[in-house]
């Protein structure tokens, strides 16, 4: 199984389809946490129509931040893969089973992750960003927005630190690093 965690702050615009893509991943046995991070724009409102019994909403009274809000939807979580996505990414159909299926037959790799495509207000892709490395890690933050990895790295690197908001992510792959090996999937 695997545990899609989505955290939310006033992200109404791309919610529904960051949602959509989620779902209709090819990948069915998953389940999507989306943490409602003190929301004022119409959040609820969209959320209340999906009617999918793999999506569980919790809803923060005031905005905690993205690491929080990250650290509430995995301890939440129940999956033996773990992600989170932000409310403005979409994933390709295949992207959960290829990472999945990569975990599956690499016992050497405890977390994986793949370049992706920067996209425009239309959907038109603008840029590709390759997965560098694992190595480069430390020279840059070379994981984007399509990983996976297994619980055993978050049960043993611990929370995201909300005192490092805007580079929670970039922080978390780093500690991540030092404990657990990291492999880089070519395809997007």
């Amino acid at each position: 199984k695997v545990s899609i965690v989505m955290p939310t702050y006033n992200g109404a615009r791309y919610l529904s389809d960051a949602v959509a893509s989620c779902l209709s991943q090819s990948w069915s046995d998953l389940e999507l946490i989306i943490v409602i991070d003190g929301s004022s724009d119409h959040t609820r409102e969209i959320l209340d129509v999906v009617s999918d019994r793999r999506v569980r909403i919790i809803e923060h009274d005031t905005n905690k931040g993205l690491a929080e809000s990250i650290n509430t939807g995995m301890a939440a979580s129940s999956g033996e893969l773990l992600t989170w996505t932000s409310d403005d990414n979409l994933y390709l159909p295949h992207a959960i089973e290829k990472m999945a299926l990569t975990l599956a037959e690499r016992p050497d790799v405890d977390f994986i992750y793949a370049g992706n495509y920067l996209i425009d207000d239309d959907g038109r892709i603008t840029d590709v960003v390759p997965a560098l490395g694992p190595e480069r890690l430390w020279e840059k933050d070379v994981i984007g927005a399509c990983f996976l990895y297994r619980r055993v790295v978050w049960e043993q690197t611990g929370r995201f630190n909300p005192t490092r908001r805007n580079i929670e992510d970039y922080e978390y792959w780093l500690r991540v690093s030092r404990r657990f090996r990291m492999s880089a999937e070519p395809e997007i």
